[in-house]
């Protein structure tokens, strides 16, 4: 009984010592609070404008670093993506060529060469490139022997002057031959050797004139012959036709005698003999136009 008394009052004791210990809860005022609080935030704020300084200044203060380099990087090579191709076919100058990206194949195909022609040098058929020079005509009986194109007429409008003796060598002729606007008319003049006995004769027949009877006539001299002028003469007209350098003259002489003679120009001054009918001109003018003779241009 009495171990129990003493249990009760150790309890009892321990008790009164934790109410002791324990501070009653004061009431709360309103203003005080506030002030409390605002006292914090004030003291909140000065902290973090504190920190802010604190902040600033040592960033401000800090020794300032050189920056660093950036590491150099390798260049990026973009691989294009491959063509597919649009082929050109070769020509005769480059080889076969992609449209889109130049690419070329092969070799160029070469020029097809045609050969050069009277009108036209040689031209290659695929390209038609010309290269050098026309062979030009080469004429043949009035037509061009590589492609027949007719010769063209020559121009020979003018007078033609001719002189020259018979062989028998008495008689010098001179002959004038008038072309133009396609009528022709040919004037023949005949000089007769003269004959002197003495030096004494021939001046006084190169200073009178020569005399046969019944008129003077004058004089000329040809391959250091004397001759009389015109005992006589002859004269026929008529119309000329040129094929190429052929001249063939229609005429009619005074008599009524009609014939041709025909032509060749040979330049740009002479006429040569080529035919003449019989009927146009006695043996004498026959002889002087066959020896050889040609037609002279004047002026």
């Amino acid at each position: 009984m009495k171990k129990v008394l003493s249990l009760l009052l150790v309890f009892a004791m321990l008790l009164s010592l934790c109410a002791c210990g324990k501070e009653e809860p004061q009431p709360t005022d309103p203003a005080n609070e506030t002030q409390s609080t605002t006292n914090g935030t004030e003291a909140e704020n000065d902290s973090t404008e504190a920190a802010t300084t604190g902040t600033t200044e040592a960033a401000t203060q800090a020794p300032t670093e050189a920056p660093t380099e950036a590491p150099t990087q390798a260049p990026v090579t973009n691989t294009p993506a491959a063509c597919s191709h649009n082929w050109k076919a070769a020509t005769c100058t480059a080889p076969k060529t992609c449209t889109k990206c130049g690419a070329t194949e092969g070799s160029a195909a070469g020029h097809s060469w045609k050969a050069a022609t009277c009108t036209a040098p040689k031209t290659c058929s695929k390209c038609n490139v010309t290269e050098g020079a026309v062979t030009g005509h080469t004429y043949k009986n009035g037509a061009c022997t590589g492609c027949g194109a007719a010769e063209p007429a020559a121009k020979v409008d003018g007078d033609w002057f001719l002189e020259g003796i018979n062989n028998s060598g008495v008689e010098y002729e001179k002959m004038n031959l008038t072309l133009g606007d396609g009528s022709a008319e040919i004037t023949i003049a005949y000089f007769g050797k003269i004959s002197y006995d003495s030096q004494e004769m021939l001046d006084a027949i190169l200073t009178d004139g020569y005399y046969n009877g019944s008129y003077y006539y004058d004089v000329v001299q040809y391959n250091g012959v004397y001759y009389s002028s015109a005992m006589y003469g002859m004269q026929a007209e008529g119309t000329y036709t040129v094929s190429g350098n052929t001249i063939t003259a229609k005429l009619t002489n005074y008599y009524g005698m009609s014939g041709n003679l025909v032509l060749s120009k040979t330049s740009e001054s002479t006429l040569s003999f080529v035919s003449v009918d019989e009927d146009l001109f006695d043996e004498t003018i026959r002889e002087v136009l066959t020896n050889g003779h040609t037609f002279t241009k004047k002026g």
